[in-house]
């Protein structure tokens, strides 16, 4: 599976997730059950999928708050699985067949005019519920939650404390490449520096565990917005590298013990989703 970041567009906001190692997905954990969440009293009244053949789509979904419908502009099914089944926390998606991953299609779900009102007052949680009914309706998604244990890291403070500071509000600082970061902003050296001016510990645990394979846990009980600069190259995990003994995973870890935070090895269970059957989208 090609790693990235999606970007969901909602009212003008964006959230990053992180899209992890091949056939694992590191985003945001399921939501709650439905069971658990008033379900939808509306279903989709237009649905289509069409397959997109372009060789890079624009990895964005597009969920107006005061619109219709939500879309997807040439993007993987298994995109629109992790917007159904996302929630606060980091999980990985394992089982699904390899065109989840690599066949795109522009996907859109359009609610009917009488029932607009109701799908502008809903939550996310219960929006993604209706995308979850629909792609078991249209694809017939199978899935059932992964509650095993799996190797994974807790990020820590190391003994001796951090050795960065606090971010500034609205600070500006000029890099050695010459770009400038103008609050909060993040920028990558050519070296594999990462710079992150403003970073909050679980976006920096995101960014860790796309690179190292394993869910990353915040243990560290900081709080507050970061300034924080160490060595996490762009690309992201690669286990045939890691298998070659070519990974830059030790030099992460040593990156982290400069700045007074360490990888500690345990075990979680990752909330995984696991697609037990999905059928092709019907095309329209």
């Amino acid at each position: 599976m090609r790693r990235g970041w999606i970007r969901l567009v909602v009212a003008g906001s964006a959230l990053g997730f992180a899209v992890g190692a091949a056939g694992q997905t590191a985003g945001p954990a399921p939501v709650p059950e439905p069971a658990k969440i008033p379900l939808p009293a509306i279903k989709f009244d237009v649905v289509s999928f069409k397959p997109c053949k372009e060789v890079y789509g624009s990895a964005s979904v597009v969920l107006p708050l005061d619109g219709d419908s939500i879309a997807y502009k040439c993007q993987p099914i298994g995109r629109i699985i992790y917007f159904a089944f996302s929630g606060p926390m980091p999980f990985m998606m394992t089982g699904e067949p390899a065109w989840v991953d690599t066949d795109r299609y522009d996907f859109q779900a359009k609610v009917a005019a009488e029932d607009l009102a109701t799908w502008q007052k809903m939550s996310l949680s219960a929006k993604r519920i209706m995308v979850r009914g629909t792609l078991a309706d249209a694809l017939n998604l199978k899935q059932h939650t992964d509650t095993t244990l799996h190797p994974a890291y807790n990020l820590a403070v190391a003994k001796g404390g951090i050795k960065f500071g606090l971010y500034k509000d609205g600070e500006t600082n000029k890099l050695a490449n010459g770009q400038t970061l103008t609050g909060r902003d993040s920028e990558w050296l050519a070296d594999g520096t990462a710079v992150y001016q403003g970073v909050r510990m679980g976006d920096l645990t995101e960014s860790l565990q796309t690179r190292v394979g394993r869910q990353v846990i915040d243990k560290t009980g900081l709080k507050d917005f970061y300034d924080i600069t160490l060595f996490l190259p762009l690309e992201h995990y690669d286990a045939s590298r890691a298998d070659a003994g070519d990974s830059p995973i030790p030099m992460i870890f040593d990156g982290l013990k400069k700045i007074g935070l360490e990888l500690q090895a345990t075990k979680a269970e990752t909330g995984g989703l696991v697609i037990d059957d999905i059928d092709r989208p019907p095309v329209d």
